[in-house]
């Protein structure tokens, strides 16, 4: 019975948790909704699960386990101070979103800070309140509050996932007139860690290190960081004239802040370095860099450069993916690029899975229904096989980014008015 009201349904819950202190008890009470991207779940109304719940405490691990097997259950948790954290699904084992009300996120924050909760929760934690701000059932403002929890963060998965989320937010205000007092906030969370990891590696250092070490200096670049940026350029100046070469764990880094603050002499030396490559992933490196340009002319010369023989078609779609998400500017000159083009783009990529993911790539970070539409009618009068249902995904995802936007839009500007 427990399977079946999983497999003959549609998609997963989000569960709802409000808290009330009653002495020293918690009285949690649980509501259960389908949990739907684009925040429409009236259709899904009569959907319930039956879900294995189990409630962690700050004093106990397990304070509760049961089956919710109804829309709405209340549990009381005996033990629980006022300050107390309680959190919903430990250890992230059950199959579902967590949307906590705002009192009860408070304590979870600093449980978050201090380290004190699970790597696991951690995760979780940022990533449902992501998904939920996404989908319009939570606050943007809610996870800007929790990504400031999280800048003494040590662990390299909770990095990726706020990387990821942070990244995709910070593509989305940039269609806002705030969005370098966003890079400001962004930049800051990673003061302690870059502190921390540096830029030299240690002696049997895990490799866990390694990645966080290239993953979080190039965040910090990229939103801005002077010092790190500029270290960047001397490594990058150091590799081309082979006074040091740059350790191949931070190229990619190293190669991308180059170009973003680099002229065209900057794209040169990538294009001599892709032409002396003896590897496949190097050329990867440089192809995931070549987009940072920061003018029309540099964005152009990296999709002329895709276009040319130079680059394997299967290869493509890399440069074409580093222009549209290095900045505004890139993406709406790759889309125009792309129409400008279509006869030779979509000549290359006949009979291969390539032209979906090149659509993909450079249209669905758009954030309005103009965009949309134009994307719609852009392949309504150039049809290419087996880009339908890819064009239909990415005008979903338009429209997706539009509507957070346009909820969360002032609400974002405020919050970070109050932190300028």
């Amino acid at each position: 019975m427990v399977m079946s009201s999983w497999t003959k349904k549609m998609g997963y819950p989000v569960l709802s948790v409000a808290s009330k202190q009653v002495g020293n008890s918690r009285h949690v009470t649980i509501t259960q909704t389908k949990f739907c991207a684009d925040g429409c779940d009236e259709p899904y109304k009569d959907y319930e699960w039956k879900v294995p719940v189990t409630i962690a405490t700050k004093k106990k691990p397990c304070a509760h386990s049961f089956l919710l097997d109804s829309k709405t259950a209340t549990v009381t948790l005996d033990d629980v101070e006022f300050s107390d954290w309680v959190k919903v699904n430990p250890g992230s084992v059950g199959f579902y979103r967590v949307n906590y009300e705002a009192e009860m996120l408070t304590p979870l924050l600093q449980a978050v800070a201090d380290g004190s909760l699970d790597t696991r929760d951690r995760i979780q934690l940022i990533d449902d309140a992501f998904a939920l701000a996404q989908a319009g059932v939570g606050s943007t403002v809610r996870v800007l509050e929790l990504f400031a929890a999280y800048a003494n963060e040590k662990e390299f998965t909770v990095w990726e996932t706020l990387v990821g989320n942070l990244g995709a937010l910070s593509r989305l205000l940039a269609n806002t007139d705030y969005h370098d007092q966003f890079k400001k906030f962004a930049e800051k969370l990673f003061d302690t860690v870059v502190e921390r990891v540096g830029w030299e590696a240690e002696a049997n250092e895990s490799p866990l290190t390694s990645m966080m070490r290239s993953m979080v200096l190039s965040a910090h670049g990229h939103y801005g960081n002077p010092k790190t940026i500029d270290h960047a350029r001397c490594r990058f100046d150091d590799h081309v004239c082979e006074k040091m070469i740059c350790n191949v764990d931070l190229r990619t880094t190293v190669f991308s802040l180059a170009m973003k603050h680099g002229s065209e002499e900057t794209f040169d030396q990538l294009c001599k370095l892709h032409h002396m490559s003896a590897s496949q992933e190097e050329s990867v490196r440089l192809y995931r860099a070549m987009g940072y340009g920061q003018t029309p002319s540099l964005i152009k010369r990296c999709l002329d450069y895709a276009m040319s023989d130079k680059v394997r078609a299967q290869d493509c779609c890399t440069l074409f993916a580093s222009a549209a998400n290095s900045s505004k500017m890139g993406r709406e000159l790759s889309w125009q690029y792309v129409r400008d083009n279509w006869d030779k783009v979509k000549e290359r990529f006949t009979g291969s899975f390539m032209l979906q993911r090149l659509i993909s790539s450079v249209c669905s970070e758009f954030a309005s229904e103009e965009r949309a539409k134009e994307v719609e009618e852009f392949f309504t009068a150039n049809p290419a096989t087996s880009v339908e249902r890819t064009v239909k995904q990415s005008c979903e995802a338009i429209r997706l980014n539009a509507q957070w936007l346009g909820r969360d839009r002032e609400a974002i500007a405020v919050w970070l008015n109050s932190r300028s």
